[in-house]
């Protein structure tokens, strides 16, 4: 008899299988608003495959031969697409000697929060009643 899963488990919306191999979670506000920041379809793949790798708040820093590869690309697209999101304000690379970029995704992120329409705050209704004077004493 097979494993059950919660119905929004990983395993469920792909197969056990395929969650044993890992996934990552990527902002559905990403994957709504992507377009309208300028950012084309090859370049939000390369994204993707960025958070691939940031497992914490700290920057993610695969190479770019990794990433060409997993992406089937040349390591010199990888890079123009890397300086093409650079030129949007959109990433910053952090050059480290003798060791992969870090990629810093905070510009994405904020630039992706200022889209967020903000919430209604909550109003708290208070019902101000007159002041009562000496003459008013009379009437109650």
């Amino acid at each position: 008899m097979g494993a059950k899963f919660s119905p929004r488990s990983i395993a469920s919306r792909w197969t056990a299988s395929l969650a044993v191999h890992g996934w990552t979670p990527i902002s559905d506000f990403f994957l709504d608003q992507y377009r309208q920041l300028g950012i084309t379809n090859l370049e939000a793949m390369f994204i993707v495959h960025l958070v691939r790798h940031k497992w914490t708040a700290e920057m993610p820093f695969p190479g770019f031969k990794r990433l060409a590869k997993r992406m089937g690309m040349t390591p010199t697209a990888v890079r123009a697409h890397a300086r093409s999101l650079e030129k949007k304000g959109l990433l910053r690379r952090v050059e480290r000697s003798g060791k992969a970029n870090l990629f810093d995704l905070r510009p994405l992120f904020e630039k992706l929060e200022q889209r967020i329409l903000p919430q209604p705050k909550e109003v708290e209704f208070v019902v101000n009643t007159p002041a009562r004077s000496e003459a008013d004493e009379d009437l109650f």
